[in-house]
């Protein structure tokens, strides 16, 4: 109860001290005994020396601890860090905004008031996440790539359904030069999404996907293998066989040549047979329009 007055400068209402103190069941004279609570706890104080410094007033319906200087919290230093790291980055401050992100995000991971269970402290559990969350996406976007990879896959655990924290992966994985984890961690959250709430991703997911499906923009000079030689008939000796083949091809390669139409790619395959040429070696050169040549290798 002390902790929830602490951390909360505003009045409390007596409800959430006695679900505090009492979180199965509430006493049936639950208000009674509250107040006697209270009564010890001001006693307390009184005996610590910190009552010239420190008032708890109230006793109807809240009551509020009223302390100068008020002690410092470090869930409520986290909330202050995160939105330092948040400005920064706005203004593309990536140190600043990492420092302060880092700062947050180990305040953020403590469990808050460990062992407590009631709905305050469900509540400020819940909004301590929040800010672990936020100040995680923040490393992402500002650290460098290990550590902004590792953050956005701690902040993807922490809510899966979250898909700000997915898009933040998939891009700190393009940046790592690592576009098969960066499909996969779309995969995955298409999937999950699919799974849990029936849903395809965003825009902005199908987008950074669409991305990654893009060529690198550092590109590997192209290899070009080399077009085969035109053959020449010459120094081969006699044709033997396959003069049918021959002649059809002949006959194709003409009607180009004389009607300008017809056929523009004669397919041949098949082994090259023992001591012979392919056909497409034999066809006689000038056939094509434009004076083109015939090119081809054994089979």
């Amino acid at each position: 109860m002390f902790a929830c007055l602490v951390s909360t400068p505003q009045p409390v209402p007596r409800e959430v001290l006695a679900d505090l103190l009492w979180p199965e069941r509430l006493p049936d004279a639950w208000r009674r005994d509250l107040a006697a609570v209270v009564s010890k706890l001001r006693a307390l104080l009184a005996r610590l020396g910190l009552y010239a410094t420190t008032a708890l007033r109230g006793g109807g319906d809240s009551y509020q601890l009223v302390m100068s200087p008020r002690p410092d919290v470090d869930a409520d230093a986290a909330v202050a860090w995160l939105a330092e790291a948040e400005s920064a980055l706005r203004r593309g401050d990536l140190g600043g905004a990492l420092q302060a992100a880092q700062a947050t995000a180990e305040v953020a991971r403590r469990p808050f008031l460990a062992g407590e269970a009631s709905d305050w402290v469900a509540q400020r559990q819940n909004a301590l996440d929040g800010v672990l969350l936020a100040a995680l996406e923040v490393i992402a976007e500002a650290a460098e790539l290990a550590v902004a990879v590792r953050a956005a896959q701690e902040a993807s655990a922490l809510r899966p359904l979250r898909e700000t924290s997915h898009l933040k992966l998939i891009r700190a994985h393009l940046r790592a030069g690592d576009r098969a984890e960066a499909l996969g961690a779309y995969a995955r959250c298409r999937q999950l999404l699919a799974e849990e709430l029936g849903v395809d991703p965003s825009p902005a997911l199908q987008a950074v996907y669409l991305e990654a499906l893009r060529e690198p923009e550092q590109r590997q000079g192209a290899v070009r293998l080399p077009l085969p030689a035109l053959v020449s008939p010459a120094g081969k000796g006699v044709f033997a066989g396959r003069r049918a083949e021959l002649a059809r091809l002949n006959d194709l390669l003409g009607q180009v040549a004389q009607a300008g139409s017809g056929p523009r790619l004669a397919y041949v395959c098949g082994g090259s047979g023992h001591r012979q040429d392919p056909p497409c070696c034999r066809v006689r050169p000038g056939r094509l329009p434009g004076g083109g040549g015939c090119a081809g290798r054994p089979l």
